[in-house]
């Protein structure tokens, strides 16, 4: 029998129809279709994007890591290298933090390293007495004083460092001075919050200040460890202590030390302070604390590098 109009079937494109034996577009499609070759490039593109950004992202997480165990100038040198790629413009609030420390801690070693080298207008006022030299700087125009120590220690570097890591421990030798130091936040052995307290003899108020303190391993570069320390009035969760009475809180603008290790049994150390002791001194009064504060600590301090051996808490700290 003759088909109805239902039963007859609907042509689709491709099975016979005219536009698929004519070559024509069906109508309603438009605009031209990618080729096969476009699609490839496309892919190909997409793979080099992700396989950047996991080595950026690599690279980020190596900064950090070389950040976490102070070698400043190649996690500095990274960040640089990568301060374009998407992982550093894009990064979470957490890293873009971490990024901005590591370069102003970058920026603190430069700073130190500089006032280390900087030779001019020091006034030598221990020469090479019993291997330690002192000198002191009125900085122009300013309040600062400045005050440099100049020695050399006959100890492995691991008992010195031991000495500055575990600062609670300093006043324990330290002779010349009962002095306070208090370890407020240790968030690594090379990143601490330290607060001391000085007394001073009458007619001197005794002196304090809360330091944030850096410690930067730049031997592969330089051949020295720097020490960098300036004075906080706040720091994250940290609780820093009142000024107690008869007490005047110092500023540290910039204190420093090289720890440059000559031999395997010889360092040289040289530390530094910018000061602002926030009273008027005269120079003779600087030149005092330069020759005897200054002197009698660093004494103390290279005799107890050199002893540090047999039982004791330093002893312990050095073979850990």
């Amino acid at each position: 029998r003759p088909a109805t109009m239902e039963e007859v079937p609907k042509s689709t494109p491709g099975k016979g129809t005219h536009s698929s034996q004519t070559g024509e577009q069906p109508k309603g499609e438009e605009g031209p279709v990618r080729s096969g070759a476009e699609s490839m490039e496309v892919q190909v593109e997409r793979k080099d994007m992700r396989r950047e950004e996991a080595k950026g992202d690599d690279q980020l997480k190596e900064a950090f890591r070389l950040y976490g165990i102070s070698k400043i100038v190649q996690a500095y040198e990274i960040i640089e290298s990568i301060s374009e790629s998407k992982c550093v413009k894009s990064a979470s609030d957490s890293a873009a933090s971490q990024i901005e420390e590591i370069r102003q801690c970058y920026r603190q070693m430069v700073r130190t390293r500089e006032l280390l080298a900087d030779n001019e207008g020091w006034k030598c006022v221990v020469d090479n007495y019993n291997g330690v030299s002192t000198y002191h700087r009125q900085e122009e125009d300013t309040p600062i004083h400045s005050l440099k120590v100049v020695g050399i220690i006959e100890a492995p570097i691991q008992h010195i460092l031991s000495l500055i890591i575990e600062a609670d421990l300093i006043p324990t030798f330290i002779n010349f001075i009962k002095i306070q130091l208090d370890q407020l936040k240790v968030k690594s052995v090379y990143h601490q919050i330290l607060y001391s307290r000085i007394p001073l003899p009458w007619p001197f108020d005794h002196r304090d200040l809360a330091v944030e303190a850096h410690g930067f391993d730049v031997l592969d570069e330089h051949g020295e460890i720097i020490i960098y320390g300036a004075t906080i009035k706040e720091f994250e969760d940290v609780k820093i202590p009142e000024v107690p009475q008869r007490c005047t809180r110092l500023d540290l603008h910039l204190g420093g030390a090289r720890i440059r290790p000559l031999t395997m049994n010889k360092v040289e150390i040289t530390a530094i302070g910018n000061l602002d002791f926030k009273i008027f001194l005269p120079p003779t009064v600087v030149n005092w604390f330069a020759k005897t504060f200054a002197y009698y600590v660093f004494c103390d301090f290279r005799s107890k590098a050199q002893a540090t051996s047999g039982n004791g808490a330093h002893y312990e700290r050095v073979k850990e």
